[in-house]
């Protein structure tokens, strides 16, 4: 998503601040819900770029208020409603980042999937899709939680569908981000796998669509994603080398972190930066505790093979 320039989140917030001393006029319920409405995407608006407690109660608290007004109007108002509701939604998974996780992520989930029956891949594809794009998300979040394999599986479908109406050629960059959430929910449900060969599977299958993403966020044009997409790699790799190839995999993981701190710095993303270099020091221990295990089944080796030929002189 572009950077909104300071001056326009500076707009939106007077905008926002206009509406809602509006709210002190006398009007009909119509054109109040309206206000709210518009209050509630101010918001969303100014999210987008910064997440912020209060925007996102601001928010929740405007749009649930319209709700009321377009629940018991629903037949006249199925646009608007369908707009809050996807509004709604994206207002709780924010607040999610900062207090009752699994709530507020259940309450998005909620929220989206009503918003679905009013945007069916036939006759509003985008809508749609960005809807099942960040129930992908909100699903992979949740399973993080709770009830792993089934969040897990349904967050591979919702990125699935979203894919179904993304493609490489027309939408790049949006293909690019269902693609990597559909990798991240890959990952998520193969750790729930019944065995080591299906975890396994999962994971590759993981990391394949990390790289198809990879293949859209160039270095040059999007170095952040970029970045953010080698992260995730590392993270895929050392996963996969707690069940296979512990030595390669564990390489393979200190090179996508290397590449991606070339784009992380600490003084720009410190907490980036933090989790970037914290997945580094778990490549290079777990590599080297790979290094030190052959090492003594070396040793061990060569102290039986030892044993033996003195056991076989004395005979």
């Amino acid at each position: 998503m572009k950077s909104m320039p300071a001056e326009d989140i500076a707009e939106k917030q007077r905008a926002l601040a206009v509406c809602e001393r509006m709210l002190a006029f006398e009007m009909d319920l119509s054109q109040k819900s309206n206000v709210l409405r518009k209050i509630g995407d101010y918001c969303v608006e100014i999210l987008q770029q910064k997440n912020d407690r209060k925007t996102c109660e601001k928010a929740i608290a405007a749009y649930e208020e319209a709700l009321l007004f377009y629940t018991d109007t629903e037949e006249r108002h199925l646009a608007h409603r369908a707009r809050v509701l996807k509004g709604l939604g994206y207002c709780r998974a924010a607040l999610a980042d900062y207090e009752q996780r699994s709530s507020n992520l259940n309450c998005a989930i909620s929220h989206w999937e009503q918003a679905l029956q009013f945007y069916p891949p036939a006759q509003a594809a985008r809508d749609h899709a960005w809807l099942q794009n960040e129930l992908g998300s909100a699903y992979r979040k949740l399973a993080e939680l709770e009830c792993r394999r089934e969040n897990g599986k349904k967050a591979v479908e919702a990125c699935e569908a979203a894919l179904r109406v993304y493609n490489l050629k027309d939408c790049p960059v949006h293909y690019a981000s269902a693609m990597a959430n559909l990798a991240s929910a890959r990952l998520i449900l193969a750790q729930a796998a019944s065995t080591p060969a299906g975890e396994a599977e999962g994971i590759k299958r993981a990391i394949s669509s990390y790289r198809e993403a990879i293949s859209v966020y160039s270095e040059a044009r999007h170095p952040q994603q970029y970045a953010a997409m080698k992260n995730n790699l590392a993270i895929a790799y050392l996963t996969l080398s707690e069940v296979e190839d512990r030595a390669e995999n564990c390489r393979k993981a200190l090179a996508a972190c290397e590449e991606a701190l070339v784009h992380r710095r600490l003084e720009d993303q410190p907490l980036a930066y933090a989790a970037l270099q914290n997945n580094l020091g778990n490549a290079y221990l777990a590599l080297a505790e790979e290094q030190a295990e052959e090492e003594e089944k070396e040793e061990a080796q060569m102290v039986a093979e030892e044993e033996a030929k003195a056991a076989a002189v004395k005979k």
